[in-house]
């Protein structure tokens, strides 16, 4: 690990990821894959409302990780980060990952509302 090891064992979590199946020839939609992946950490980056007249909030976080060539998370991707960990909820990619020889930070983009 390299962009991990500064950090405790406790702080880092297994994300659920669905991805788009595309489409067929046809242009009907094909099954997505769901699968687990596992020793990512996630921070928060910012929060902000929408607009004044919406109860709207966008929240903003990065998911780092250590380099993988098995694995690429892609900008369609939908991460759901589990309960037990900072950020819980559903977010999606929100541009293109950005890859560095030490690690993956991916920005997550997700919207609750408060009312």
């Amino acid at each position: 690990m390299i962009v991990l090891d500064g950090f405790p064992e406790d702080w880092r979590c297994t994300v659920a990821v669905t991805r788009a199946g595309g489409l067929d020839d046809n242009g009907d939609p094909q099954p997505g894959q769901k699968f687990s992946v596992e020793n990512c950490l996630v921070s928060t980056s910012s929060s902000t409302k929408d607009d004044e007249a919406s109860d709207v909030v966008t929240t903003k976080l990065s998911l780092f990780r250590d380099p993988d060539p098995e694995f690429e998370f892609q900008s369609t991707d939908k991460i759901v980060i589990p309960d037990s960990a900072m950020g819980a909820g559903t977010y999606f990619v929100d541009g293109r990952p950005r890859v560095t020889p030490l690690g993956v930070e991916v920005p997550l983009k997700g919207a609750e509302s408060n009312g």
